[in-house]
């Protein structure tokens, strides 16, 4: 029998901000982060339903530049917690894309916002 290592990640306060590469810690939405199977890192975040950078939408689901900066931000966290990357060191992303696989899931909730989960691989 496997463990869940995804129930194992908690939602309870951001990472510290150098390790997401922010300013302030409201722009931080990495959570928590932990070793998965088969070399993945999985990255907690939570994404928030309206962001002053990342909301031009009028439709209930999350904003996909907020998604892209959680997993960004999650790119960081892995690279200086689990390669021994220095924080501070200059970085400088080229490309970078991903996929929604269940539109369903990126949803909004009236008044709340809604806890999810990545995997950086």
């Amino acid at each position: 029998m496997t463990s869940d290592p995804y129930g194992k990640l908690t939602f309870d306060q951001t990472v510290p901000r150098s390790l997401a590469h922010r300013q302030a810690v409201g722009e931080v939405f990495v959570t928590d982060s932990a070793p998965g199977p088969d070399g993945d890192f999985l990255v907690a975040v939570q994404v928030p339903r309206a962001h002053s950078l990342w909301f031009d939408r009028l439709v209930p689901f999350h904003d996909p530049f907020s998604t892209a900066e959680a997993a960004r931000q999650g790119s960081f966290v892995v690279l200086h917690r689990y390669c021994r990357v220095p924080v501070g060191l200059p970085f400088s992303l080229l490309r970078w894309q991903f996929r929604v696989h269940d539109l369903a899931r990126t949803a909004t909730t009236s008044g709340r916002r809604c806890r999810g989960s990545c995997v950086t691989r």
